[in-house]
């Protein structure tokens, strides 16, 4: 996969390393020194400002990686550029504008009960303008097929900046609520970077440019107002949860669902890496109608993705019990424990189905893209309602699986039905198999006593099992190359 490789291996390294701070912030410090109340409380503040995100951004980030081919080809690159940036930001003035007016009425209606919410309420607009620009920045990085370093700034140096206002917690120099003053800090100093980035990278422009023609500026705007759809849909599946949870049950069960779901949710971490990359690639194979590329890299994704996946999920599997044992106060968060194993299931369907939704959003049926993820969006809502008051935040969990499981099955019956393409290989059923049979092993392994040492036994023991039937069985060309080149190339029984 040439480029893809490359560039969703680094952002992907780049990521798990982030994963590691992130579960040392979220997994261990968190949970020792806040409250479950607390925790809900900034899961809340943070996921809501990036459901107004996707509001007020009108599917600008989507346009920007569809359009930068054609716009290259019309000379119109500036002009593009002062559109994205001008159309979310008068957005924004007009969501939170009419968000301002309505705002007792939302908490009075919503949030009766939750004094931490009213106290807080008024940072989501500052989180949702910096996260919401610097996303904007990050997307004309990844539309020049640069995402390692955005990728670096928006998960590893956050992390390990609010890792430095932990530390600054647990020393007592600054309290909590500092801590949540700070937090908007390091996403102003993520702004910056990413913004700076884009400035050096970005290619210089012809000076004869040409202005967007008033058809072309429709069309973009067309495409923008599908991608809003889309982008809203998007963030209600993966912010609606937690909300909900907050109003239908209370912040302390937001803040053990939000670390189950961080937990469960870190096999999906490969598919964003590989999904940002194949996006423009995606976009410009569609304008050159190279189809046998487009089924080549949906396939080749698809794959890689559920080896990837398929390795982490069984790694959160066999420790699950030790997550728990390992984590500050853990026992205050066991609810949570099916939680994951739903949630990991429900995020590794929807790696196997492959970029579906990246082929879909950059070709002439995009519109499709959307309309599935409206039924995800309206199925998440009912099926949160319908769950969450039977089964507390276990029902979140099975409502937000099944959700994704549907929304994914939708998109890829269509591009079956549509482009005769689907992501299968002979290759998916050994490495489904590979899956099954490494997590049976764990039932052979004997429990070690101390936790450290048992969680470093048998993730070493199912990792090698995993890894080598993997790489002996050549599931992927792609998977086996990396591993030659970083390993296996300096040892002598290496495979030919």
């Amino acid at each position: 996969m040439g480029i893809v490789s490359r560039q969703s291996i680094k952002a992907t390294i780049a990521t798990y390393l982030a994963v590691i701070i992130g579960y040392l912030n979220l997994g261990y410090f968190f949970p020792k020194i806040f409250s479950t109340e607390q925790i809900g409380l900034i899961s809340f503040l943070l996921g809501t400002s990036t459901l107004l995100v996707s509001v007020f951004q009108m599917g600008i980030p989507t346009t920007i990686v569809r359009y930068l081919p054609v716009v290259k080809k019309n000379n119109t690159e500036r002009a593009f550029y002062l559109f994205s940036i001008i159309t979310p930001l008068v957005f924004f003035i007009i969501v939170f504008g009419i968000l301002a007016l309505f705002s007792s009425q939302i908490l009075n209606t919503f949030y009766p009960n939750n004094k931490l919410v009213e106290e807080y309420i008024f940072y989501i607009p500052l989180f949702s303008l910096l996260i919401g620009f610097t996303g904007i920045w990050a997307a004309h990085s990844n539309s020049l097929l640069r995402i390692v370093v955005p990728t670096i700034i928006e998960k590893f140096i956050s992390r390990l900046l609010i890792l430095i206002l932990i530390f600054l917690v647990i020393s007592q120099i600054i309290d909590f609520d500092l801590f949540i003053a700070s937090y908007v800090v390091v996403y102003f100093i993520c702004f910056l970077l990413t913004y700076f980035y884009f400035l050096r990278i970005k290619e210089k422009r012809n000076s004869n440019q040409e202005k967007l023609t008033p058809l072309f500026r429709k069309e973009i705007l067309q495409f923008g107002a599908i991608s809003f759809l889309t982008m809203i849909g998007a963030r209600i599946v993966e912010n609606i949860d937690v909300i909900m949870i907050t109003s239908i049950l209370d912040l302390s069960n937001a803040g053990i669902y939000k670390i189950a779901f961080y937990i469960g949710g870190v096999i999906m971490i490969p598919l964003g890496s590989i999904g940002q990359i194949s996006s423009p690639l995606f976009a410009q194979f569609w304008e050159s109608k190279s189809y046998q590329k487009i089924h080549d890299l949906y396939k080749k994704a698809s794959i890689n993705l559920i080896l990837i996946g398929g390795l982490l999920f069984v790694g959160i599997f066999i420790n699950l019990d030790n997550i728990f044992k390992v984590m500050p106060n853990g026992h205050n968060f066991l609810e949570g424990k099916m939680v994951i194993m739903v949630i990991a299931l429900g995020k590794l369907i929807n790696m196997a189905l492959s970029v579906n939704g990246h082929l879909l959003q950059n070709s002439k049926y995009y519109y499709v893209n959307t309309y599935s993820i409206v039924l995800l969006g309206i199925l998440t809502v009912v099926t949160n309602l319908i769950f969450i008051p039977k089964w507390g935040i276990l029902g979140a969990a099975i409502a937000s699986a099944l959700s994704l499981v549907v929304f994914n099955l939708v998109k890829f019956l269509f591009i079956l039905y549509k482009f005769k393409m689907h992501p299968f290989s002979l290759m998916t059923v050994p490495a489904v198999i590979i899956i099954l049979l490494t997590s049976f092993i764990n039932f052979l392994l004997p429990e070690m006593d101390n936790v450290y040492a048992d969680i470093l036994f048998r993730s070493s023991i199912i990792s090698f099992a995993f890894v080598t039937s993997a790489y002996y069985t050549n599931i992927s060309s792609d998977f086996n190359a990396q591993l030659n080149k970083f390993t296996l190339n300096k040892l002598p029984w290496k495979r030919n």
